[in-house]
C-alpha cells in the first residue's frame, strides 16, 4: 500500500490551476480519509476475533442452558 504524502497533492493541484487555499484543503481532507482506511489482512483478523468471541458466548449460553434443564428435570421428577 502505498503512503499519501498531502504535500505532493496539493503542489500537482496548484500545477494544475486550483488555488492554493483550496488544494490545501482537499489534499488534507484527502489525507485524512486515506488515515481511516484498513488492509484486508486486518479486516480478516478484527473478524475472526469477532467470531472467537461470539463462539465461547454462545457455547456458555448452551452449558447455562443444559445445566438448567438437568436441575430442574432432577426438581421436577
Amino acid at each position: 500500500m502505498n503512503a499519501f504524502n498531502p504535500i505532493t497533492t496539493m503542489q500537482k493541484l496548484e500545477a494544475v490551476g486550483m488555488e492554493r487555499r483550496q488544494a490545501e484543503t482537499l489534499a488534507d481532507e484527502f489525507h485524512h480519509a486515506t488515515t481511516e482506511l484498513v488492509t484486508k489482512d486486518e479486516l480478516t483478523k478484527a473478524l475472526d476475533a469477532q467470531a472467537n468471541t461470539l463462539t465461547l458466548r454462545i457455547g456458555g449460553m448452551v452449558a447455562a442452558m443444559l445445566a438448567l434443564t438437568v436441575t430442574l428435570s432432577k426438581i421436577f421428577s
